[in-house]
Parts: structure tokens; C-alpha cells; sequence
């Protein structure tokens, strides 16, 4: 909502000794998702209809590959901003297309990765 609030759709009561509602909350959400729209030029679009770059699928295969690695080495699974650029370069190598593609995994929980002067060049591959 435009005042910063989240904007309520609707309301399920959940019976939490038993599963009444549970069914109805399901479906308010899978329908609540289906209509989320976003602005595309002059046209607005189902978010979950667009299609996502075969980058970004890359890319989150990468960085969970990362992760795994460094869970096996027990590194910490912190990789700065240079050392990111070098090991995704075969798959993104334009710096706009690598921070579109980085904002998208954060958003989604793959990585986190802030733009905070302090932090923008860390990125944390194992946010689990």
C-alpha cells in the first residue's frame, strides 16, 4: 500500500487443534499470488507469468554450488564483490546485468546482498 503498510486482501481463520480453514488460507493465497501485476512499459503483467532469464537460473545454481563449497570447507560463506565477478563472469559479465540478476536472488533467499556503502561489495552465499 502507498502508505507503507501492507495491504490486507482478505482475512482465514485457521483452527490451530485442527486443520478447518486451513484449505480456504491456501487458496486465498495461491489467488492473492496469481494477481500480483507489475508495470512493463505501457502494459501491466502477472508476475508469475513472466518468464526469467536462463541467467538467473544459472547464476542460482552457481551461487548454491559456492555455498556448498564453502559449507564443505567450512569457509565462511562470504565472497567479496571482485571474487563474485570472476566466478560468475562465463555466465554474466555485464555489471548491470550481474546486479539485476544479484537483486533477483535476493529477493528470492539465494544470497544476500546489500548496497549499503559498508556491505555492497560482500555478498553472502548462504543465507540459510
Amino acid at each position: 500500500a502507498e502508505s507503507g503498510l501492507p495491504n490486507v486482501v482478505d482475512v482465514a481463520f485457521v483452527g490451530c487443534t485442527n486443520r478447518d480453514g486451513v484449505e480456504k488460507l491456501r487458496q486465498l493465497i495461491y489467488d492473492t499470488a496469481a494477481n500480483i501485476t507489475e508495470t512493463r512499459g505501457a502494459k501491466r503483467e502477472k508476475l508469475l507469468e513472466q518468464l526469467l532469464p536462463q541467467m538467473y537460473l544459472l547464476l542460482e545454481d552457481r551461487v548454491v554450488e559456492m555455498a556448498t563449497i564453502c559449507r564443505q570447507k567450512k569457509d565462511i560463506p562470504v565472497v567479496v564483490h571482485q571474487d563474485f565477478k570472476d566466478k560468475v563472469a562465463d555466465i554474466v559479465s555485464d555489471p548491470e546485468e550481474l546486479a539485476q540478476a544479484v537483486d533477483f536472488l535476493h529477493q528470492n533467499g539465494t544470497l544476500l546482498h546489500y548496497n549499503d556503502q559498508s556491505l555492497r561489495h560482500l555478498y553472502f552465499i548462504d543465507p540459510h
